[in-house]
C-alpha cells in the first residue's frame, strides 16, 4: 500500500506480522519497486529506503585472575524497527529451548568449553519497536596456557561484525560484491580483566558511498572496550570500487580479534591476533 500523508510517503505491507511501533517508524519493505494503481500510472515506482532498523550488541566478559578459574560472558542484543520485527517472527517460529541451544553452540565455536548460566530472557518494547535478548554463559577454563613459555592466552573475537562482511580476495574481480543492506551495527566487546592491561591499538575509520566503519579500543582501569560501528549505504560494491574494498576488507579484518596474553608475575599485553580467529 502506498500512502502519502503530511508530505511524507509510506510503503505498507498488510501481510507483515509482528510489526510494532508507530507509522513514522515503519521500515520500507524490501520490494525494490511497486505498481501504484492510478489512472495515470505508466511504470513501476521505486521504493526508496528512508527508514532503517539497527542492531546493538554488547558482549561483556569477566576474565578470571587465575589459570584454572572460569570466566563469564553476558550478551545483550537489541534489535530496532524491521530488525525487531524479523526477530519476533524468528522467535515465534522456534522454541526457546531450540534458540538457547543455537546461541550456546555459536559461542562454543568461538570459545570452546561454554555452558549456559541463565536462561535467555527477552524484553519487547512495542511502542519504540525494539526487542532485546539477554544471554548469560560460563566460559570454562577461559585462559589457555602456552606450554613453551608459560603464558596465558585469551582471544576476544568480534564475530558479530566479522559475520556481517562480504569476503572477497580478488581485487580484479569482474562481478559486483553484494552487501547486507540496509545494515547498521553498533557492537562492543567489553573485557573486565583481573589487572590493568597495556593496550596500544590504532583507531580505524573508513567511509565511502557504499559503507562506513569505525573501530576504537579504549582502556579505563581494568576494563578494555573494543567498539565497532558498521553501516552500509548500498546493496553492492561496484566493480570499479572492488580494489579499494579488498584493501578496506583487509584493514577491517585485522581488528576482528584481539589476543590478551600474560603471566601472573609479568606485565600483560594486548595485541591483534590472526584475523577472524
Amino acid at each position: 500500500v502506498h500512502v502519502a500523508l503530511n508530505n511524507k510517503t509510506y510503503w505498507l505491507d498488510g501481510t507483515m506480522s509482528y510489526q510494532r511501533g508507530d507509522l513514522a517508524g515503519f521500515c520500507e519493505p524490501d520490494y525494490q519497486q511497486a505498481l501504484v494503481v492510478t489512472d495515470t500510472t505508466t511504470q513501476l515506482t521505486p521504493i526508496a529506503v528512508t527508514t532503517r532498523g539497527s542492531l546493538v550488541v554488547r558482549e561483556t566478559f569477566t576474565l578470571p585472575d587465575e589459570e584454572g578459574k572460569d570466566g563469564s560472558l553476558r550478551v545483550a542484543t537489541t534489535y530496532y524497527r524491521d530488525n525487531a520485527d524479523a526477530q519476533r517472527e524468528d522467535l515465534a517460529g522456534a522454541s526457546m529451548k531450540e534458540k538457547e541451544k543455537s546461541y550456546l553452540n555459536y559461542y562454543k565455536k568461538l570459545y570452546g568449553d561454554v555452558i549456559t548460566k541463565d536462561s535467555i530472557t527477552t524484553a519487547d518494547s512495542p511502542a519504540v519497536n525494539s526487542l532485546r535478548i539477554n544471554e548469560s554463559y560460563i566460559l570454562r577454563h577461559l585462559w589457555k596456557k602456552d606450554s613453551s613459555n608459560g603464558k596465558l592466552l585469551f582471544t576476544a573475537n568480534a564475530r558479530s561484525f566479522y559475520d556481517a562482511l562480504s569476503y572477497v580476495s580478488d581485487d580484479q574481480r569482474k562481478v559486483p560484491v553484494s552487501l547486507r543492506y540496509p545494515y547498521d551495527l553498533d557492537y562492543q566487546i567489553i573485557l573486565h580483566t583481573p589487572i590493568e592491561w597495556s593496550l596500544d591499538q590504532t583507531p580505524l575509520h573508513i567511509r565511502n558511498e557504499y559503507y562506513a566503519f569505525d573501530y576504537t579500543a579504549e582502556k579505563e582501569g581494568k576494563v578494555l572496550t573494543l567498539s565497532y560501528q558498521y553501516k552500509t549505504f548500498s546493496d553492492h560494491v561496484p566493480v570499479k570500487f572492488i580494489p579499494q574494498y579488498v584493501k578496506d576488507l583487509k584493514d577491517m579484518n585485522e581488528v576482528t580479534s584481539l589476543d590478551l596474553t600474560w603471566k601472573p608475575d609479568a606485565t600483560p599485553v594486548a595485541s591483534p591476533s590472526v584475523p577472524g580467529n
